[in-house]
């Protein structure tokens, strides 16, 4: 049976209908959706070419690869592959388009209003009030909380919830346009019905994004810890091998150091593990600090010793 060949819509954008379907086939088969935005920035030839409708096999190739590479969840019911895109790995503020700041300790969507917000921006295109005018348009037996799209986020000393004011606004037009009580029935229930789809996908977003930033904490934690047990290595070594020095003096364990041991006595003196040591003469300056050092340690030992008897 013959393979059935993959479409792509072609315009002679910079070049590629000069490439064969395979190759461009192959290339895009590998790419993924903020792969996609990029090319979709690059000039308006490629833009057409990426947000062509034709051309919706792109998409779903680089969302299926997003799958493999456990990124976000995939397109909701609700979107298309390029709103969904921009949604999930656009960094740029819906309310004035400014760039924001990735912080991989924090969950930075806002899923259920479909992008990222600043600061700046929250306090003027999201409210935690549902409109009194809103409201009486609604059916009686309907909870408004369920209606539309809301985020729950911690304020400083409480818990708000948050709604987004252009879907309010919106929402208000469409029930205002008529005066029909099954129709305004039929509007809030279609709405209410969206808002559980929405809410639904975004949970699954939010518990997404929570193992990104479990993943990211429990790799920083994993590299500190190689990192300090690196740095333990090495201050071992090095306590062994000046330890050898000194034993060349006459010193040894003793009863009185860190452990029994001068190796592991001399790692808590202060300044050992910074200290420098890269010449025979410097090497016997700092030995010659130790054994000062040591045997100011061991004096001090034997006169509590002494003193210990004597009581």
């Amino acid at each position: 049976m013959a393979r059935r060949k993959s479409k792509l819509f072609i315009n002679n954008v910079d070049g590629f209908s000069a490439l064969s379907l395979d190759v461009l086939c192959e290339i895009f088969s590998s790419l993924l959706p903020r792969d996609l935005l990029h090319l979709a920035r690059t000039n308006k030839a490629l833009r057409s070419f990426v947000l062509n409708r034709s051309n919706s096999m792109i998409w779903k190739a680089a969302f299926a690869n997003n799958a493999l590479a456990k990124g976000p969840p995939g397109c909701p019911p609700y979107m298309s592959e390029p709103a969904w895109a921009h949604v999930a790995f656009d960094n740029f503020c819906e309310g004035c388009q400014e760039k924001l700041r990735e912080d991989p300790n924090v969950d930075t969507v806002w899923w259920e209003f479909g992008g990222r917000y600043c600061s700046d921006c929250v306090p003027t295109l999201m409210t935690i009030d549902i409109p009194a005018k809103l409201k009486r348009l609604y059916p009686a037996d309907t909870i408004p909380e369920r209606v539309l799209p809301r985020i729950g986020r911690d304020a400083p000393g409480q818990f708000r919830w948050y709604n987004l004011v252009s879907d309010q606004t919106k929402l208000l037009q469409q029930l205002s346009a008529t005066r029909s009580a099954a129709r305004r029935r039929e509007i809030t229930l279609k709405r209410t019905q969206e808002t559980a789809l929405i809410q639904q996908h975004s949970m699954r977003c939010r518990y997404w994004a929570a193992s990104k930033i479990d993943d990211y904490q429990d790799d920083i934690m994993r590299r500190k810890q190689a990192k300090a047990n690196k740095e333990g290595d090495l201050l071992r070594a090095k306590a062994e091998q000046v330890a050898k020095r000194l034993r060349a003096r006459g010193w040894g364990d003793e009863d009185w150091m860190v452990n029994g041991m001068l190796a592991r006595h001399l790692q808590y003196y202060p300044g050992f593990e910074n200290s420098k040591s890269s010449t025979a003469r410097l090497s016997r300056e700092f030995d010659d600090r130790l054994v000062a050092r040591l045997t100011a340690d061991r004096k001090k030992y034997l006169q509590q010793e002494g003193g210990s008897d004597n009581a």
